[in-house]
């Protein structure tokens, strides 16, 4: 549990496969098989780093998932669209000069 990169990229796959993958009936037949509090950090982790990608979390300093599930619902979805905000060609550069 001390290794907080692990955490969140584990998270993050798992909420990529809970939102583009599971079809809405998938998704309530599977949701029994993770706690509320996991659930809802995986798809909220996915739905954050979604645009910006795994780079993004590799390069985060405190972030964990217990930051992530306290979050108010606000705070969220204001995270959650900084992705959309930004076009692709931004992202890009954004890494490229981050690297």
């Amino acid at each position: 549990m001390k290794d907080r990169i692990s955490l969140l990229v584990n998270a993050f796959y798992i909420g990529q496969v809970i939102e583009e993958e599971m079809t809405p009936a998938q998704r309530t037949l599977n949701k029994s098989n993770l706690t509320s509090y996991y659930y809802q950090v995986c798809v909220r982790t996915y739905c954050i780093f979604e645009k910006f990608g795994l780079q993004q979390i590799y390069r985060t300093h405190w972030t964990t998932l217990t930051m992530i599930s306290k979050l108010k619902s606000h705070e969220y979805r204001d995270l959650a669209q900084l992705g959309n905000l930004l076009d692709t060609s931004a992202i890009e550069t954004l890494d490229s000069q981050l690297i």
